[in-house]
């Protein structure tokens, strides 16, 4: 059992970035999602920068093209030491994170390594006693349910993944290595049958660990459709003018 003196006061030194995912609805089967690129870069190397600002070490989970991404990315990124574990079958994304459980033993940042937000400070990742964080916006359309969905109480304390929803996440999280105990205890989700990162935040907040989030207003792309390159482009184009936002 963790010790649950270790919460995530300071901002994590360590990361782990999810890139195993064969993307289909993408389309592109000859390139893996995370290398795409926007403006000419990687949609993986804008997460490797933004890390840059407050890492010292990032894990990447791969699978589909593994060796595309290690031979683009390679065992060091400016300041980042790199490090690869590889996800043979693909059952999800709390699967996916839990090959990690040997290697990091202190609080980390999580991240999906087909989110597009250039913007984002990792720094903001950090809350004295938390146990995770999620970064969230605010629920805008019917087409925003089909990430996950959260509640949460007066003091950004998630209390549900799924009833009554106000917030969606956006794939950037910070966790203690509790979050190994939780996923432990997550089942296959009945729709896909694979281990989902939300339902693990649920088994935390059913263990009785704070969770809390953070809220940010800055534009975001899960690119899922060839078409959601051309969001990222607007979103580079117009960065320069966008406040941080987070609170």
């Amino acid at each position: 059992m963790l010790s649950r003196t270790v919460d995530l006061s300071d901002t994590p030194s360590i990361a782990v970035i999810l890139a195993a995912g064969k993307g289909i609805r993408f389309g592109n089967k000859s390139v893996p999602k995370p290398l795409e690129k926007v403006n000419g870069k990687f949609i993986l190397t804008y997460q490797l920068e933004q890390l840059n600002e407050v890492a010292e070490r990032v894990f990447i989970v791969v699978g589909y093209l593994a060796n595309n991404i290690i031979r683009a990315v390679g065992k060091k990124f400016k300041n980042l030491e790199v490090n690869y574990l590889f996800q043979k079958n693909q059952n999800g994304m709390a699967a996916a994170l839990s090959l990690a459980r040997d290697q990091i033993k202190d609080p980390f940042i999580l991240t999906l390594g087909d989110i597009f937000c250039p913007a984002f400070d990792f720094s903001e990742l950090h809350q004295r006693g938390a146990a995770g964080i999620v970064v969230v916006k605010s629920l805008q359309n019917e087409m925003d349910k089909r990430h996950a969905a959260i509640s949460v109480n007066d003091d950004k304390r998630i209390i549900s993944i799924l009833e009554k929803p106000s917030f969606r996440t956006i794939g950037f999280y910070a966790f203690t290595p509790v979050i190994f105990e939780a996923i432990d205890k997550t089942h296959p989700s009945p729709l896909r049958g694979e281990l989902e990162i939300s339902d693990s935040i649920g088994e935390l907040v059913r263990m009785g660990e704070i969770i809390v989030i953070k809220k940010t207003r800055l534009p975001e792309v899960n690119l899922t459709y060839p078409v959601d390159l051309s969001t990222c482009e607007e979103i580079l184009d117009g960065i320069k003018h966008t406040p941080s936002y987070i609170s």
